[in-house]
């Protein structure tokens, strides 16, 4: 079995794939992005299979109310977890239509991450 992250190039080999009777094959792959797969052998190829990967973020506020000025840490916890991938806390623009990016943090070990 061959797979690259999505938008990247070459296939490399990522696991031995065997067959039934019929042909068919299977595999268990858990991506942390998104990735394209293909299986191939000598003579021929699969279709390829692009696996996409969305992210589950929990989110908690150290308080419900605080005084102008004052810290405010949001933490949680973000599936699958990727040590060092980046989390925006973004606020609404003070007129809507849209929002901005207020701090980043990172994701560490245990797939937590806070931002203060």
């Amino acid at each position: 079995m061959l797979s690259h992250p999505r938008g990247q190039k070459p296939f490399t080999q990522v696991a031995e794939a065997t067959t039934n009777g019929s042909g068919a094959y299977s595999f268990v792959q858990k991506p942390l992005q998104n990735t394209t797969y293909q299986v191939a052998s000598d003579t021929t190829k699969s279709a390829i299979l692009v696996e996409g990967v969305k992210y589950v973020l929990t989110a908690g506020a150290s308080a419900t109310t605080i005084q102008a000025g004052q810290p405010l840490t949001v933490s949680g916890t973000v599936t699958p977890g990727q040590v060092g991938k980046v989390v925006y806390l973004e606020r609404e623009n003070a007129f809507g239509g849209g929002f901005h990016v207020a701090d980043v943090g990172t994701v560490s070990a245990g797939s937590t991450y806070a931002v203060k």
